[in-house]
């Protein structure tokens, strides 16, 4: 397609060109004494990026896809703190030594570290990403057990630490006991609200929002961690499969966008 066009005293001609997976776009001056031309006289795009792009799905994907990245981590350092806890049961309280510890004051961080980035992701992304139907739910269950996460990463980044320690919890039945990883209730128990002087990013929840339902005298680190990684990947799987049941077609065709492949180079 060839369009000749005239703004101001300036005369261009421009051809678009429709080449199998590519369009290309040529222009140039053909008025006399034309000035050399500070913007590219050629430009090709590839016809599945531009359609990529624009596709109605796109931030969806995007959204799920960062939100799969961050679950990821989340499992990493959830797996560093299950494999400390079972290094406890294995070698017994007097065997462990200053390096182990160290180890898992840094898996403790990085684990409520990587649970705040999956909520800031989540929220940032929530725009694009279903929130009705079931995963209404699956956020309620969610938004309940990351209170106890989020409010030791609260801590953590006003004390710069996490008072952990050994300590044994009741099992399922009446004389079982389970030895692991704990944190003292009554140390990280004190976080104060300070949202007014930290807006819009203060700690607006106080510390018997993050810590009032727990019982006794320490938190079981192993089963939160277990407890808050499970929560997230069922909302991040409910949204997948409620994204699928109403925008199944819009993504099964923007998969077939991204996987295009064709012979041609350029």
């Amino acid at each position: 397609m060839r369009v000749s066009t005239e703004p101001c005293d300036a005369k261009y001609s421009i051809v678009i060109k429709d080449e199998k997976a590519l369009l290309s776009i040529r222009y140039s001056r053909t008025d006399e004494n034309a000035p050399e031309e500070l913007i590219p006289s050629f430009q090709s795009h590839r016809k599945e990026a531009l359609q990529r792009l624009a596709h109605p799905v796109k931030d969806l994907v995007k959204g799920y896809t960062e939100l799969s990245a961050a679950l990821t981590l989340l499992w990493q350092n959830k797996k560093r703190i299950i494999e400390a806890c079972d290094t406890v049961r294995k070698k017994g309280v007097s065997n462990l030594d200053e390096e182990f510890h160290r180890r898992v004051h840094a898996d403790i961080h990085n684990y409520v570290a990587s649970a705040y980035s999956f909520e800031k992701i989540r929220k940032n992304t929530e725009p694009n990403i279903p929130t009705d139907g079931p995963v209404q739910d699956a956020l309620q269950t969610y938004h309940y057990e990351k209170r106890v996460i989020i409010g030791l990463r609260i801590y953590a980044q006003k004390q710069f630490t996490i008072p952990f320690s050994i300590a044994t919890f009741a099992g399922d039945g009446p004389d079982e006991y389970n030895t692991t990883i704990g944190i003292r209730l009554d140390k990280v128990n004190v976080i104060d609200s300070d949202v007014k002087r930290h807006p819009p990013d203060g700690y607006s929840k106080d510390a018997s929002h993050h810590y009032g339902d727990i019982e006794g005298k320490h938190i079981n680190i192993e089963q939160r961690v277990n407890l808050h990684y499970q929560v997230a990947g069922d909302l991040l799987r409910v949204i997948a499969e409620h994204a699928e049941d109403i925008r199944g077609d819009e993504i099964e065709d923007y998969r077939e966008v991204v996987d295009y492949t064709t012979e041609n180079s350029w």
